[in-house]
């Protein structure tokens, strides 16, 4: 790790340290503030209570509000129980660590961190929570951002053309499909898709066969799949779909 960004760090952790250690003085505005994914979580269950935007966008908020946050949060290397785990002793015991290899779970999946943790306290010095500040690696925060905005960015373009994606799991015969791909077939976002009963089916009797050949030869070739079809929905409305994939 870089030495000059692992300095930065316990500058920033240091002024928060002598700045805002009761908790009641923590503000919300505060918290968005902080260059670094932040979580504020009770002593000793390490529920989380708050977070900034940074950690919202990474986490979730209902997902990081539904368990401690020794479960999203964990030491490199450490595995269960969660009193094996430093990070875990440390926000159940207040105990202040600085620059502490982690994972942090994200809705993206696992982001490598350096995770430092400080104690706040009440007015009358009773210690409340624990204020957990986590900083991407460099490289990871680049390619974590990257990825959020080109998720974005795709489901923006899907929505603005009322176009649905779909994937077929070969070797286990299921099918998975967004809420606007249901909604394409006349169904409900809640639906469970059956590749048979609500995609074949629907389509007009004639152009069914020539639907599976075209299915079947794409799958052995791993090839780019594209069919044109009529689809009758529940209602008895008739309607044109353009259904591909590769």
């Amino acid at each position: 790790m870089d030495l000059s960004w692992r300095r930065t760090s316990r500058t920033r952790m240091g002024a928060l340290n002598s700045a805002a250690t009761v908790v009641d003085h923590l503000t919300q505005s505060t918290l968005d503030l902080l260059p670094a994914a932040a979580f504020v979580a009770t002593v000793p269950d390490g529920r989380v209570t708050r977070m900034n935007g940074r950690a919202a966008a990474l986490c979730g908020r209902d997902s990081a509000a539904s368990r401690p946050l020794w479960d999203m949060l964990r030491a490199a290397g450490a595995g269960s129980p969660a009193e094996a785990d430093p990070i875990a002793v440390a926000l159940q015991r207040a105990t202040p660590v600085e620059d502490v290899a982690g994972t942090l779970e994200t809705c993206s999946g696992a982001l490598p961190v350096v995770a430092s943790i400080a104690p706040l306290h009440a007015a009358d010095g009773r210690t409340e929570a624990t204020l957990t500040l986590c900083h991407p690696l460099p490289s990871q925060a680049s390619a974590a951002f990257d990825l959020h905005r080109s998720q974005e960015r795709l489901t923006l373009a899907l929505s603005a053309g009322r176009l649905g994606a779909w994937e077929f799991r070969i070797d286990t015969g299921m099918l998975t499909a967004s809420p606007q791909c249901k909604a394409n077939h006349g169904l409900g976002p809640d639906h469970h898709l059956d590749l048979e009963a609500d995609i074949i089916a629907p389509i007009d009797r004639d152009q069914q066969e020539s639907f599976r050949v075209a299915l079947s030869r794409a799958i052995p070739e791993r090839g780019a799949f594209e069919m044109e079809v009529p689809n009758r929905w529940r209602d008895g409305s008739r309607h044109w779909l353009l259904i591909a994939g590769r």
